[in-house]
This record gives structure tokens, C-alpha cells and sequence, in this order.
């Protein structure tokens, strides 16, 4: 008979620590869960802030490749502009022998 009320105090011993052990468990598996919903959270907003800083960088060498062209365009005027300035100052064509040798 004592034997009987062995067996029951260890299976009821079991079974309270087997109960503790898996609401630990549960305990732990909750905040696994939310930390993992967090980190799912920042990936998706990195996500989004990366596409952002993709559309971002497109803008800009779009504008610096129409900046350029313009600037280039400036440029040429420019010098195109200085080289005839500089053609006005000579004379061009065969000098003209007056008759004089």
C-alpha cells in the first residue's frame, strides 16, 4: 500500500513540475514571438526606407546627367563665345600690298 502512495506523490510531483516547466516555455515562446514580430516590424521599414534611398539616388543622377548636359551646353557657348572674341582682335585674310614692296 505504501508503494501505492509513493507512486502517487511522484506522479503528482511529475506532473506539477512537467505544468511549471511548459508555462515556462509558453512564457519564453510569447517573447520569442514578440521579438521576432519587432525584428519583422524594422525589416520591413528598413525595406522601405532602402527603396526610398533608391528612388532618391535615381533623382539625383537624373538631375546631375540634365545638370551636366546644361552645364556642358554653358560651357561650350562659352568658349565658343572667348574664341570669337579672340578672332576679332586679328586680322584674317591675305595682307594687301598697297603696291608697296
Amino acid at each position: 500500500m505504501e508503494s501505492f502512495i509513493k507512486a502517487d506523490v511522484f506522479f503528482f510531483v511529475t506532473t506539477v513540475s512537467l505544468i511549471i516547466v511548459s508555462a515556462i516555455l509558453v512564457a519564453v515562446l510569447i517573447y520569442i514571438l514578440r521579438i521576432v514580430r519587432d525584428i519583422l516590424h524594422l525589416v520591413k521599414h528598413a525595406r522601405e526606407e532602402g527603396d526610398q534611398i533608391l528612388k532618391d539616388i535615381n533623382n539625383l543622377r537624373t538631375a546631375l546627367k540634365e545638370e551636366s548636359k546644361t552645364l556642358k551646353s554653358q560651357w561650350k557657348n562659352f568658349l565658343e563665345f572667348i574664341s570669337f572674341k579672340k578672332g576679332l582682335g586679328k586680322k584674317s585674310g591675305p595682307k594687301k600690298n598697297n603696291g608697296k614692296q
